[in-house]
């Protein structure tokens, strides 16, 4: 009878031995990476995008609507750095060269050196209080994660790559900023969403005085129902370009739309 360690007839015991290795690693990987995602440290009680979220609720339907470019653009640069960020922490987990882990940390902060995500409103007049705070802390806190971030990948020269407690600095600044990362934990990023697209039952009639010429990039993409008020001028090109969508309608811009 055969010892219980060997390998079953027509498989090699070296080959064996290699797949245990590796699926040792791979759980191991899996493990450090489902920790470092779910972001359970944060120094906030409360996130601060459910604080900028708050204050730019606060400030009414027709203040969102008149920086929705902006808003927009917030919202796509904070989910594309979440998304990058997360992609470096997994790829990280697999273990890979220390110089190729270094390259796609490089190449975050090179895209968010380059358009900082929070400058999304720089020419807009953000005259509120709560928007403005909330918006400088948010920028520092990505500001510390992109420092951290560096360091954990930068620090492993020839070394193996980062584990857990390398990169929970980043995550604890990730945390400070979208919330924990679990299902409800992703909820302030899609309210900066809903702000920045939903208009079920908005009075948004004082937009009339807005220049023409930024209607368009102001009504794109836009969500509304039949309870949103509209400038009387701007009604029948809002209904012109709108398709039903989700028991409202969605503004595409495209003619021939009229019901």
């Amino acid at each position: 009878m055969g010892r219980a360690d060997e390998a079953p007839p027509g498989r090699h015991p070296h080959r064996t031995a290699l797949t245990r290795v590796a699926r040792h690693a791979l759980a191991e990987a899996r493990g450090i990476t489902d920790a470092a995602l779910r972001n359970t440290t944060t120094g906030r009680s409360v996130p601060l995008l459910a604080s900028l979220a708050s204050a730019l609720d606060a400030a009414g339907p027709l203040r969102r609507f008149a920086t929705r470019p902006a808003l927009r653009r917030l919202h796509d640069g904070l989910d594309h750095f979440q998304s990058d960020v997360e992609s470096v922490v997994r790829f990280a987990a697999t273990r890979p060269r220390p110089a190729e882990l270094r390259w796609r940390a490089t190449q975050i902060d090179v895209r968010l050196g380059g358009h900082d995500v929070t400058d999304a409103f720089t020419g807009e007049t953000v005259d509120d209080t709560g928007t403005t705070e909330a918006l400088r802390l948010i920028r520092r806190e990505l500001d510390q994660a992109r420092t951290t971030l560096r360091r954990a990948a930068t620090g492993h020269r020839g070394e193996a790559p980062p584990r857990w407690w390398d990169w929970e600095p980043v995550l604890h600044h990730m945390t400070n900023v979208y919330g924990r990362r679990t299902t409800p934990g992703t909820a302030p990023l899609a309210r900066l969403e809903r702000l920045a697209h939903h208009f079920h039952g908005a009075d948004l009639r004082g937009a009339a005085d807005i220049a023409t010429p930024r209607l368009g990039p102001l009504l794109d993409r836009i969500r509304w129902n039949d309870a949103t008020v509209w400038p009387q001028e701007w009604r029948d090109r809002v209904r012109e370009g709108s398709v039903p969508h989700a028991g409202g309608h969605l503004y595409t811009g495209a003619t021939g739309n009229r019901r």
